[in-house]
């Protein structure tokens, strides 16, 4: 196997990594950095612990590959993206997540996990960050973020 590196996300909060899909940019050790959205922070849901944080560059690194499973696993995974309208002024905002999840998610299967979801310390595209379950709320289409590493 040839040395293989991903993106892991970390948070001191939760004991869980996200590991984010195997891109081109990861068959050999990079030299930029691993959190590919530069300044900008971004909301990610754990599906382990159900808690959806906001994450930045800090909360980012790179880790290499140990076996063969872990590789297929992250080259099995897609970044997913929806929305559900903020808690604090519903009509004004909304609260973007991402989520890591098997490739080819069908429509109802994004409901039954984002149903799952609490949102805790993410920020919405206003800036306001309070916890509040995502079950019940209506939620935007979700879809398969492409090139997000470029």
């Amino acid at each position: 196997m040839d040395v293989d590196f991903v993106r892991v996300l970390y948070r001191p909060e939760c004991k869980h990594q996200i590991w984010l899909p195997h891109t081109t940019q990861s068959q050999t050790f990079p030299n930029q950095t691993p959190w590919p959205w530069g300044n900008e922070t971004r909301n990610f849901a754990c599906l382990t612990c159900n808690i959806v944080r906001e994450y930045s560059g800090s909360n980012c690194e790179w880790e290499r590959v140990q076996s063969r499973e872990q590789l297929d696993s992250c080259n099995s995974t897609a970044i997913y993206q929806f929305s559900v309208q903020c808690d604090v002024e519903q009509f004004l905002c909304l609260l973007s997540i991402l989520v890591v999840i098997p490739k080819g998610l069908l429509p109802h299967e994004g409901s039954e996990i984002a149903n799952r979801l609490f949102a805790a310390g993410a920020r919405c595209g206003i800036g306001h960050t309070r916890a509040f379950p995502l079950a019940g709320r209506e939620l935007s289409p979700f879809y398969e973020l492409e090139n997000w590493d470029s």
